[in-house]
């Protein structure tokens, strides 16, 4: 299994940037990237692997399932593990002209912040799954406080504390299904749980769901999104809002499907989380002066799409590949605005858009990357974002025309607070505007998200592929038992 080394390759850069990095701080960032590069490279090659055998599994220490510790991969996990490593590099890229003291803390950290999920996207059983959550959610406690000023800290503070409370929900419902089952490994689980499911397997199940929607953001677990993104750095942030919430939802459906087989938790719930998220997210971003936490509820509506998506699959199985693929593009969305925003609060210290009003005139890589981000948020053609919200669009007519109603208004919405963010600071004249100067580390990661958005709305149908590979992994769970079993 190559993909399993992208967790000791950060792992390892996390302990070596302390050490190397504190005679040259150049040295924290290098040996960064090369970890970030090393794991693409990695998830890259796991491609034959899982295409060829369906599923590639790892035992630890050589003792086989149940009762070792394995890690699995699949189509499924595969897109997002390859999603993860390739936003990482990106961000460790874009991070050189943010971090100019603390590096190493900084750099150690987001190795530690990769860790976590790239071994939630491997973990083959649930104690790992909450160890490596722990793990991203202790990183992203500290990196949430990074500018050590009075809101980051409040931030981090507030994120700590109900992060802990939903990391015991998490565990509490681990120890209930440890106690019904015996094992926590999910392809053992799977067997044993989908013979007969209780009330109390759908306690333990309710209880991890919402440590998981707590990290997606999921209405109403959406709290601390706009708060900590507010206060964040912003290539910290844009992992925050692209990979981490995905890796939060991969966890809920890959539990969801092939550990539970959906027996109890009915597909209704997941569409009135999916509407609510829609909804919230959509008029809160509307009314926001705040760049940051404009794009935050913006985020929460986008995964609201993929929930809602998730939950009308029960009625037409194609709204599951739609759900996969906007996840799929949203993770690609978020950070591009993400990033775009985020030079301009670099240069000019501020997140209010008052303040920030035309500062983006001068630079039109940073003015184009945000129209682009913005069009294919809203879902406009040619985008990424209309292919996804089509197949939405399209599955919802079937489920109920109500449901066609609020996407498209929700998405027209979006298309007006996208609109309005992009005319502030971009069209809006400057008494005073900045000069901007780019340079590779910012400009290859914008260019490159722009050239992705575009090509996943004009080659849609090379998305809807990998989705359908994807959804086929994630509906069959009989590959993935045998597979870990033997």
């Amino acid at each position: 299994m190559y993909s399993f080394l992208s967790i000791p390759i950060f792992l390892a850069a996390g302990f070596l940037i302390p050490f190397i990095g504190s005679s040259n701080a150049k040295n924290s960032r290098r040996i960064a990237l090369i970890a970030s590069f090393l794991a693409i490279v990695v998830s890259l090659f796991e491609i034959p692997s899982v295409l060829l055998n369906k599923i590639s599994v790892k035992y630890m220490s050589g003792w086989m399932a149940p009762y070792g510790i394995s890690v699995a991969v699949d189509a499924f996990s595969l897109v997002f593990i390859i999603l993860a490593s390739v936003i990482g590099f990106l961000v460790v890229l874009y991070s050189k002209k943010y971090i100019t003291s603390w590096s190493v803390e900084y750099y150690t950290l987001l190795m530690l912040l990769f860790t976590g999920v790239m071994g939630v996207l491997h973990a083959g059983d649930l104690f790992n799954l909450f160890v490596f959550f722990e793990i991203l959610s202790i990183a992203s406690y500290a990196l949430t406080a990074f500018h050590k000023n009075k809101k980051s800290l409040e931030g981090a503070i507030k994120y700590l504390i109900l992060g802990s409370f939903t990391a015991s929900f998490m565990l509490l419902g681990i120890a209930i299904i440890y106690g019904i089952a015996g094992t926590l490994n999910m392809a053992d689980l799977a067997g044993t749980l989908g013979a007969g499911l209780s009330t109390s397997t759908a306690i333990a199940f309710g209880l991890i769901f919402a440590a998981l929607a707590f990290k997606s953001a999921v209405v109403p677990f959406h709290y601390l999104k706009s708060d900590i993104l507010e206060v964040t750095i912003p290539p910290v942030g844009a992992f925050f809002a692209s990979i981490v919430s995905a890796t939060g939802i991969y966890a809920i459906m890959r539990l969801y499907f092939t550990v539970f087989n959906a027996g109890f938790l009915t597909h209704h719930i997941l569409i009135l989380l999916g509407v609510m998220s829609i909804i919230l997210g959509s008029l809160m971003a509307l009314k926001q002066k705040d760049i940051m936490r404009l794009l935050a509820y913006s985020a929460i509506a986008q995964v609201g799409f993929v929930v809602l998506a998730f939950g009308m699959g029960a009625f037409v199985s194609e709204s599951y590949i739609a759900g996969i693929y906007h996840l799929i593009n949203i993770v690609f969305i978020d950070a591009l605005l993400f990033f775009c925003a985020g030079v301009l609060v670099l240069k000019h210290k501020t997140t209010n858009m008052e303040h920030l009003q035309g500062v983006g005139t001068v630079n039109p890589v940073l003015s184009y990357g945000f129209l682009i981000g913005a069009l294919a948020n809203a879902g406009v053609p040619l985008t990424n974002g209309f292919a996804s919200k089509w197949l939405i669009y399209v599955a919802s007519i079937k489920v109920s025309p109500i449901l066609t109603i609020i996407t498209v208004v929700a998405s027209a919405i979006t298309l007006a607070y996208s609109l309005k963010a992009y005319s502030v600071l971009f069209l809006s004249n400057a008494k005073n505007p900045k000069t901007i100067k780019l340079d590779g580390t910012i400009i290859f990661p914008i260019v490159f998200l722009c050239i992705i958005c575009i090509a996943l709305g004009i080659f849609y149908t090379a998305g809807i592929s990998i989705s359908e590979i994807a959804t086929k992994a994630l509906l069959n769970n009989k590959p993935y038992i045998l597979g870990v079993l033997g």
